[in-house]
């Protein structure tokens, strides 16, 4: 069974249903986001284009599996907060949240920074829209 530590040190099994999530992502999908993002190039308030494709980017994905997908301003010029929400089945009252930033340090084709987290959340939102109970 996986484990992993919490702050306050306490052992907690993962979740079943939460391992069968991690087990259905596709690998080389998620690099192909990474490949897709470091094409768009730096993604930072010197190029708003590229804060623009990125935006677009994410909202059709999110948009493609029923999220409800709203802008929220930052501090930054250009960018914004991406909010998705998908109303629960099962549990109304909870929320999941998960987050990576989409900008990168200007002349970077931001692979690492933040193309790979922002890859690696990308699976999430479409397995949590196919699940039967969220």
């Amino acid at each position: 069974m996986n484990r992993f530590r919490s702050r306050n040190a306490r052992q907690r099994q993962i979740p079943e249903r939460i391992l069968d999530c991690i087990k259905a992502i596709d690998e080389a999908r998620v690099r192909r986001h990474v490949r897709s993002f470091c094409e768009i190039g730096p993604r930072c308030d010197e190029l708003p284009s590229s804060i623009h494709s990125t935006l677009a980017y994410l909202k059709a994905a999110l948009d493609e599996y029923g999220y409800h997908v709203q802008e929220e301003q930052s501090d930054s010029e250009y960018q914004t907060n991406v909010i998705a929400e998908l109303p629960g089945t099962t549990s109304k009252n909870c929320v999941f949240e998960i987050g990576a930033h989409y900008d990168t340090k200007p002349n970077t084709p931001g692979a690492d920074d933040n193309g790979s987290g922002l890859a690696g959340c990308y699976p999430l939102p479409q397995l949590v829209s196919e699940s039967v109970n969220r």
